[in-house]
């Protein structure tokens, strides 16, 4: 598979320095790392790793993902960006 396309990120400098040295200690470099897990996420259909520490949804958030999945929360679809702009009176 041919390397034909750039993927940029901005993280925290500090974070970037730690990961690199620990990378560089398994003998890969952070391109190869990311190519690593970009291919584990296409395998998996999925992220390679568990999620534990994410950040949780606070009552409000947690009650309206609810409303959502049991259909209480009605959504509008739109056949274009142009519509959906358009609705919100973007033009």
């Amino acid at each position: 598979m041919s390397k034909d396309t750039t993927v940029r990120s901005r993280v925290d400098s500090r974070l970037k320095a730690d990961a690199e040295t620990i990378l560089n200690g398994q003998g890969i470099t952070m391109s190869q790392a990311i190519n690593l897990m970009l291919r584990q996420v296409v395998i998996q259909n999925k992220l390679p790793f568990d999620m534990e520490g994410a950040p949780k949804l606070n009552a409000r958030a947690q009650a309206l993902c609810d409303a959502y999945d049991a259909g209480v929360i009605p959504t509008t679809e739109y056949p274009d960006t142009k519509a959906f702009f358009a609705s919100l009176g973007i033009n």
